[in-house]
């Protein structure tokens, strides 16, 4: 029963209502301009979904709480603690980068720009 559960909640959470519709986490990649939003990197390939607040701790599916990852980092940055994001999409995302946060915290390019003009 529980493996059905398991299963129930991730065909609900990641295939599409209506067939041909675009799944939700579409509207993430589509703000995110289809790139990978980690501080430098412009990757536009193997892009995965991303919850800043994780499900597993209480955080939610809202468009504020997912942004768009390269699998790289993604898997070896955010999974693999070689960095950490936390905050608000997509103008109050605050990076932590390398082990312990050695290499530095960085905003959200785009809230950099904005402040800037």
């Amino acid at each position: 029963m529980g493996l059905l559960a398991l299963l129930e909640d991730f065909t609900s959470t990641w295939d599409a209502a209506v067939p041909g519709r675009p799944r939700r986490r579409d509207a993430v990649l589509i703000r995110d301009g289809w790139r990978c939003t980690a501080p430098g990197c412009t990757a536009r390939n193997n892009l995965q979904e991303h919850h800043y607040a994780y499900r597993s701790r209480g955080g939610t599916d809202a468009e504020w709480n997912r942004g768009c990852l390269c699998a790289c980092h993604h898997l070896r940055g955010e999974h693999g603690e070689l960095a950490s994001c936390r905050g608000r999409a997509p103008l109050e995302v605050i990076w932590t980068l390398g082990l312990g946060g050695i290499g530095g915290t960085y905003n959200n390019e785009r809230a950099i720009a904005e402040e800037r003009a």
